[in-house]
């Protein structure tokens, strides 16, 4: 009795095929790539169902609105324009609320409502700000004018300190401007005022 079997024409065939093909240079998935491939295909089967159109909707419009959230709390809308922006995180809890319970419709609506209020945040924060600007220009212009006239009148040594003193101050007050410290802005310019005006 022959402990080993023979080989069989198809098995020898098979077994070509298969030298052929790791041969060639052909290699095998690995599994990571199938299961990713996987979770695309399901995801695009998923999109095109009518509730993967409201989750994909949805995902969408949250986005925006994170994003909407984001440039206003980055201009200083918490500051600037904290009702609206309380209002705005408020309707995207709700809208979060809603999409955990798969309502993406009414997640939809009260993310856009959430958008809408941070947009109106950024531009009431933008407009706070350009009156704030605005406000303390009109301020340095008005003290450069003193300070050119009081160039233009002092002789002595101690006016000479007391105008180099003021111009240190304005250049504190454009620094303050220019890195949006409104509040200090405005106080440095009462106290010039104070101290150099009166």
């Amino acid at each position: 009795m022959n402990r080993y079997p023979r080989f069989t024409r198809v098995s020898c065939v098979i077994c070509l095929c298969i030298i052929l093909v790791l041969l060639t240079g052909f290699t095998f998935p690995q599994p990571i790539d199938i299961k990713r491939q996987l979770q695309e295909k399901w995801q695009l089967f998923i999109a095109k169902t009518p509730g993967g159109k409201e989750l994909q909707q949805w995902r969408e419009v949250y986005a925006q609105t994170r994003q909407a959230m984001q440039s206003a709390r980055e201009a200083g809308a918490d500051r600037y324009a904290p009702e609206k922006m309380h209002g705005a995180e408020e309707a995207l809890n709700t809208a979060i609320g809603y999409a955990k319970e798969q309502g993406y419709k009414k997640a939809v609506s009260y993310a856009k409502k959430a958008r809408e209020a941070a947009e109106a945040a950024l531009a009431d924060t933008m407009d706070v700000k350009t009156a704030k600007v605005k406000q303390l220009q009109k301020n340095l212009s008005e003290m450069e004018v003193y300070l050119l006239n009081m160039s233009k009148s002092n002789q002595n040594n101690q006016a000479n300190h007391r105008q180099d003193d003021a111009v240190l101050y304005l250049s504190d007050i454009r620094h303050a401007v220019v890195l949006e410290q409104f509040d200090d802005a405005a106080l440095m310019v009462d106290a010039f005022k104070k101290e150099f005006m009166n």
